[in-house]
């Protein structure tokens, strides 16, 4: 199932046609490359509106998710039998603030995204960080996934390492 990618900023330029590519493999990866996710690429006022609204925290953000399905446990994907509910969710990512992170830290935009699309991957199938044990697991889920992809695609990347909340 395909990966909707709609880049809805135009302050930093990226490899549109790589991220998407790197977004449907993880999806195969997962275990899940027969759902659908869209992904928009958003500037910092959008995704701060966003994270007000739904998270209540008045400031930009670099990724949030928003499931389609109700996953009652992590992995745990209710039955889908038609296709048109073959939705995985939303993810949006704050490109200029991932990219501000970036500089700071000397990593490569191109690096940073597959990370914060495995984390979004992670949240919509029902991972979740509100405490340390489940950002634990959390971690431990990106790190597995973020693990094939790095063998399939020639890379080194590792989940994001501090507690984000």
């Amino acid at each position: 199932m395909p990966v909707w990618l709609r880049n809805l900023q135009r302050q930093v330029l990226f490899n549109e046609g790589l991220l998407k590519l790197q977004s449907e493999l993880l999806l195969n990866l997962l275990g899940v490359g027969h759902f659908d996710i869209s992904l928009a690429c958003v500037d910092t006022e959008e995704i701060q509106h966003l994270n007000k609204i739904y998270r209540n925290k008045d400031k930009p953000t670099d990724v949030l998710s928003f499931q389609y399905h109700k996953v009652t446990a992590p992995g745990v994907l209710p039955e889908v039998i038609h296709d048109w509910d073959r939705n995985l969710g939303d993810i949006v990512l704050g490109v200029p603030v991932i990219e501000g992170v970036c500089r700071y830290e000397g990593v490569r935009l191109v690096d940073r995204l597959p990370v914060l699309v495995t984390h979004g991957l992670c949240h919509l199938i029902g991972h979740s960080h509100s405490n340390p044990k489940q950002w634990s697991e959390m971690f431990r889920a990106e790190g597995k996934l973020l693990t094939c992809f790095n063998q399939s695609f020639g890379t080194n990347l590792k989940p994001l390492t501090e507690q984000q909340n």
